[in-house]
């Protein structure tokens, strides 16, 4: 795999596509744009795909035809073509325009920007017919929490939930026997 140029205090996203480079099945299914054939909720605005796409492409060295699967593990591209970096600065200003606060070129936490890049990529190719469901609730209750969760699901439907998206507990349990204090958060 290829390097990403540091465009100014940006190695926090450069280390954050670098996962997200490696994540086959999103790679693959992006390089050969099987979300053309998927009723998308909004085909208007594709902009980080697609600077996703083209920046990945580069990075396999897989020419703007060549849509095939692309096994990184076993092609012999991965490892000759391993000098260079790439300068990721279109997708970067895709980004931004959505997600402004990484606008400033100041330091950010890489775990933050890939949920935020992969919730970008969500919106962009939401098979749902619905609205986009941005509610961030902290439901007490199992069946709150099943709810809340069964909403975002019924309004987001994207190949990142497929891969990526789940649904844990967090039980904070008071050790003072006389508190009782329980708290699920989901």
């Amino acid at each position: 795999l290829k390097g990403l140029q540091n465009l100014g205090n940006t190695c926090f996203m450069n280390a954050g596509l670098q996962c997200i480079f490696h994540c086959k099945a999103l790679v693959n299914y992006l390089i050969q744009e099987q979300f053309e054939n998927e009723p998308l909720n909004q085909r208007d605005d594709l902009s980080i795909t697609r600077a996703f796409i083209s920046l990945a492409k580069k990075m396999y060295n897989i020419s703007s035809n060549d849509n095939d699967e692309y096994n990184y593990y076993s092609s012999s591209r991965h490892y000759s073509s391993y000098s260079g970096s790439l300068n990721p600065s279109e997708l970067r200003a895709k980004f931004v325009r959505k997600e402004d606060k990484y606008n400033n070129f100041q330091q950010h936490d890489s775990p933050e920007l890939i949920s935020d890049f992969l919730d970008q990529l969500s919106k962009e190719l939401n098979r749902s017919k619905s609205t986009y469901y941005d509610a961030r609730k902290d439901s007490q209750t199992t069946c709150g929490a099943l709810i809340e969760f069964g909403r975002k699901l019924n309004n987001i439907n994207s190949i990142v939930e497929d891969l990526f998206y789940g649904q844990s507990r967090n039980q904070f349990k008071c050790t003072n026997p006389k508190c009782n204090y329980i708290k699920n958060c989901y």
